[in-house]
């Protein structure tokens, strides 16, 4: 996650990555730890790496979703 990806500081329950996308969000890495537990009010931060599965077009509409609120 980068500074322009407009995730940066926000909790995942104002995000809400799944229910606006067919992704399931599995976690996260940050700092080299993997988290297989995301609560709701995880603040994403710069660096991290969102572990998601979806199909093809599911991705793409989260890349949509990242790009919107970028």
């Amino acid at each position: 996650m980068t500074d322009e990806s407009g995730l940066a500081g926000a909790r995942e329950d104002e995000v809400v990555i799944e229910s606006k996308t067919e992704t399931t969000l599995l976690g996260l890495e940050r700092d080299g730890e993997v988290r297989s537990v995301i609560e709701n009010d995880v603040v994403f931060e710069v660096g991290d790496r969102l572990i998601v599965i979806g199909t093809a077009d599911a991705h793409a509409e989260l890349e949509r979703l990242l790009d919107r609120i970028s």
